[in-house]
């Protein structure tokens, strides 16, 4: 199975990028999916699309940047997890339990030359409960069985 999405929703700093006009639904066996990429998920579009569409989980991937100072101790990095995780919460749990879905997230973790990412996977279950996670900012797997 192979498919193309290109993110509808451009973060601030991503003005040299142009949006894609499509959302992306694919299908394993019999389980149709939706896709949401970084940005995507400031806005319930792309998990309602989905749902609509019969996708019983959206797959969402991010890098989200913790801008600011550098990360270089636990706190700080905590604290960038902490924001991160709390933020993501708010949203996808609401959207799972009013779309009836499941939501994978996964994110970048740790840093680049010039930025820092707080990590973070997790999985919501359709009644809007965080049913997987990793525990912290530190990159890892976390493997579920849907």
């Amino acid at each position: 199975m192979s498919g193309v999405y290109r993110k509808r929703h451009l973060a601030d700093n991503e003005k040299a990028f142009t949006a894609g006009s499509d959302s992306y639904l694919g299908k394993v066996g019999g389980t149709t999916f939706g896709t949401a990429v970084c940005a995507d998920y400031e806005v319930s579009d792309e998990f309602v699309a989905a749902s609509e569409s019969g996708a019983s989980i959206v797959f969402h991937s991010s890098a989200p940047g913790l801008y600011g100072e550098r990360r270089t101790d636990n706190a700080s990095w905590l604290a960038g997890f902490d924001w991160w995780r709390s933020s993501t919460i708010e949203k996808h749990s609401q959207r799972a339990k009013n779309l009836g879905i499941y939501i994978a997230m996964s994110t970048g973790a740790g840093a680049t030359a010039d930025e820092d990412f707080p990590g973070w996977s997790a999985l919501f279950n359709p009644d809007g409960e965080i049913v997987a996670e990793l525990p912290d900012w530190q990159a890892g797997n976390l493997i579920v069985e849907i």
